[in-house]
């Protein structure tokens, strides 16, 4: 098993890379944590325990690893149209958000009781798992402004 690093680490990919992180999201409770970013390039990265695809559908960066906590960071979501930039991520229980500079929301990992906004699976009782970023529909084409998520559940500001 490994060993939880208790003390401040640094993340060393960005300051190697130039880049500057303007916001991060760290999963809500105790289990199948993650952690996600956007930086200054207007990427999001990602890193930590995929379990339910929660952010799986990252590409990993192709960079030689410079040690183990962040040997698994990756960028790039797969399903995005070219160019989109990204304002926020958000990092739930088992489920992720990205919101796009021009108010587009997609959602993905555990699908469970609704919580992506994909009306079509409301139904499902922790079996729906959405592997890939899926745009929320439910808004009509209005821009999504903001977004904001529990474990279990997930809201945003139209």
């Amino acid at each position: 098993a490994k060993e939880l690093i208790k003390k401040p680490t640094e993340v060393t990919f960005f300051p190697q890379n130039n880049l500057r992180v303007v916001q991060v999201s760290c999963s809500k409770g105790e289990k199948h944590c993650h952690t996600m970013c956007v930086c200054d390039d207007g990427n999001a990265y990602a890193w930590g325990d995929q379990y339910k695809a929660s952010w799986a559908l990252f590409l990993m960066v192709g960079l030689e690893p410079r040690s183990e906590e962040n040997a698994s960071l990756t960028k790039a979501i797969i399903g995005l149209p070219a160019g989109t930039t990204v304002k926020k991520v958000m990092s739930g229980g088992i489920h992720s958000a990205l919101l796009t500079t021009d108010g587009q929301l997609y959602t993905w990992g555990c699908g469970s009781d609704g919580r992506l906004g994909h009306p079509e699976y409301e139904g499902y009782v922790y079996l729906y798992k959405e592997s890939r970023p899926k745009l929320v529909e439910a808004f009509g084409g209005r821009p999504v402004l903001d977004v904001e998520s529990g474990y279990y559940s997930m809201m945003c500001l139209v």
